[in-house]
């Protein structure tokens, strides 16, 4: 250690980051939650102090451990940053630092979890890897051969196999998302509400995770905190209650369309179609990214993941959870930021109940539905009492007015189905009137009012958690906010739906419903699942530390980021997700074309009997 420190060769930004990333704090369930930033910003100096890049290799490799009693506990935890060869006696050493620093411990550690400055083996010689890999190339291969197939014999075809492999076009998939735009039966004004969405989201985690690598991370916090229309990234939660209410909007829409059509809605048949649907929709890409996440991203870079965050190692054992949809209930450490998606399948699971009671009775429907938001809004209130919970996360600044520790919040409230699930009913009511109210003309006087009023509950709603950033004393209002505000923004979004789908706001559907929006809409929800990788792939290529110098600094990282995510997110689409859909849809019109068939069959049987009684009645 003496030697490499004073080494000729040592910078003395080297040695800055060796004695810098020692720590020691408590409690250690803080770890991961309020002090997250600053335990990966350590192990990121630590890990740096070899100055190892992807074609150099150190001659001194570092590990960065972290050792504690309990992640849940309120028993200390310590950072250290160690040669590699110290692996070996990482444990005494931890015990020796914890009496170092005087810790009235006899054994304060039980755990101990390293992360190396260097993989010690590269991606390219394992074989999971390499496995994967090719799959995805021989995907990309089968995308090419049917899109050229496509463009040389056209579309038309009667063999199944044939229309499957047509599943893969490129140049079908393509003209799909450019004609959606056009389609009289769509709601088009979703398409680019849904890309704003995905765009904000990719904003906003960007703006949490770029404080693991900030220098003047106490500036950039108080600028988060003071500036007023930073609300836009500290309230970026906010989209996600876009993407319940866009979910719920077409769900409900498509099943009352079909009720005006008098389609069979009680049959077994009509509701495995429902849910198999679904699953098929969320679960081929779904699939996709975990297995990359076990098998390829976490190791791709040379220098390893944060022990405590290996994405790796926590979807390992955890994968199933997430394909049971069940993320947001049980935990969501395998790719935490889709516990959205376990959270809309429950709510998509349980959605029947309120159209079914739409269908009994208007009423009925209301009631259910209001009853639910209010209940919801209940609940929130009672964990925000009984917690000290703030209005919603706070991942900036943590007030001493609000709990400390904001990843009891996310697992209780945050990702709680019942606690969310608001947002989704106005949904769901918002469906009702598209296919009921589809033809309503405002007069200009009630259309002003309208748009005063939804725009300043919109604000409201997404500008009002200034006073839990500066940590105010006024609970009556947190109550209130906390309870209501995702439902009230979801509303205020609703609105522009409704205005944009019945004709009363025409430029704005135009841009919404854009060709361009319609395009990237298509590739959404790849995007969503593969965004936080290419957060922390832009971050990790960055000069470290980075200096915040303003807005423009998140920007430019932010542009690479939303650039990077659409091309894996395109790749993703159109080699699994969208070919996946294609091949659901040819396999249930096949279905449904035979049973057409045979019921025609049946009907001109029972007509030629009927012929044949009628002429033996004549000859009689």
């Amino acid at each position: 250690m003496h030697s490499f420190l004073n080494a000729y060769d040592s910078i003395q930004e080297q040695r800055d980051f060796f004695y810098k990333s020692f720590a020691t704090s408590t409690p250690a369930k803080l770890i991961l939650s309020r002090d997250r930033s600053e335990w990966h910003h350590r192990l990121i100096k630590c890990l740096h102090v070899p100055a190892e890049t992807v074609s150099v290799h150190s001659e001194y490799p570092f590990i960065y451990c972290n050792a504690y009693k309990n992640l849940q506990s309120d028993a200390s935890a310590a950072g250290l940053c160690l040669p590699d060869p110290c692996l070996s006696d990482i444990h005494q050493l931890a015990q020796h630092w914890a009496s170092f620093v005087e810790l009235n411990y006899s054994k304060p550690y039980e755990t101990v979890e390293c992360t190396r400055s260097r993989h010690q083996e590269q991606w390219y010689h394992k074989s999971e890897i390499l496995a994967n890999f090719i799959f995805n190339n021989i995907l990309h291969i089968i995308v090419v051969c049917a899109s050229v197939y496509d463009v040389m014999r056209g579309s038309k075809s009667k063999s199944l196999l044939t229309e499957m492999f047509l599943g893969f076009s490129a140049k079908r998939n393509f003209n799909m998302f450019i004609g959606a735009e056009k389609s009289r039966k769509l709601i088009t004004c979703i398409f680019g509400l849904r890309v704003i969405a995905t765009v904000w989201v990719i904003v906003g985690h960007s703006s949490v995770f770029i404080q693991d690598f900030l220098e003047n991370l106490d500036e950039y916090r108080e600028i988060m905190r003071d500036n007023f229309f930073y609300q836009l990234l500290t309230n970026f939660f906010l989209s996600v209650d876009i993407f319940f209410l866009l979910s719920a909007t077409l769900t409900s829409y498509a099943w009352f369309q079909r009720k005006l059509k008098k389609e069979d809605l009680t049959s077994f048949s009509f509701w495995f179609e429902f849910y198999w649907n679904r699953i098929v929709r969320l679960w081929p890409v779904y699939a996709s990214t975990l297995i990359n996440a076990i098998t390829t991203v976490s190791i791709f870079y040379h220098r390893s993941t944060w022990k405590l965050e290996d994405q790796r190692e926590k979807c390992k054992t955890n994968w199933w959870k997430n394909l049971l949809f069940i993320n947001s209930f049980i935990d969501d450490t395998c790719l935490p930021w889709t516990w959205y998606i376990g959270t809309d399948f429950i709510f998509y699971l349980i959605a029947p109940i309120y159209l079914l009671s739409f269908n009994k009775s208007r009423t009925l429907g209301l009631v259910l539905s209001v009853s639910t938001i209010l209940l919801s809004a209940f609940l929130n209130i009672i964990k925000m009492l009984q917690y000290r919970f703030p209005p919603t996360h706070l991942l900036w600044v943590r007030p001493p007015t609000f709990h400390v520790d904001f990843m009891k919040q996310h697992y209780i409230t945050y990702i709680g189905p019942q606690y969310r699930i608001g947002p989704y009913i106005v949904g769901i009511l918002l469906g009702y009137l598209l296919v009921y109210m589809d033809k309503i003309k405002l007069s200009k006087k009630n259309l002003c009012c309208c748009w005063i009023w939804f725009g300043s509950i919109g604000f409201a709603s997404l500008f009002g958690l200034y006073p839990a950033l500066q940590g105010w004393d006024c609970w009556p209002y947190y109550l209130f906010y906390g309870a209501l505000h995702r439902t009230i923004w979801a509303f205020a979004i609703g609105w522009l739906i409704f205005v944009c789908f019945t004709g009363n706001a025409y430029y704005l559907n135009r841009i919404l419903s854009s060709p361009i929006f319609a395009y990237f809409s298509g590739i959404c929800y790849s995007t969503y699942l593969c965004h936080i990788f290419l957060i922390f792939g832009v971050f990790l290529k960055e000069d470290f530390p980075i200096e915040y110098h303003g807005i423009q600094t998140l920007l430019i990282f932010v542009v690479q980021q939303v650039i990077l995510s659409s091309i894996i997110a395109h790749l993703t689409a159109f080699s699994i997700e969208h070919p996946f859909i294609n091949m659901n849809k040819t396999l249930w019109s096949r279905r449904k074309l035979r049973e057409t068939n045979g019921k025609k069959c049946i009907q001109q049987r029972e007509r030629a009997e009927d012929n044949v009684l009628f002429k033996n009645n004549l000859s009689k």
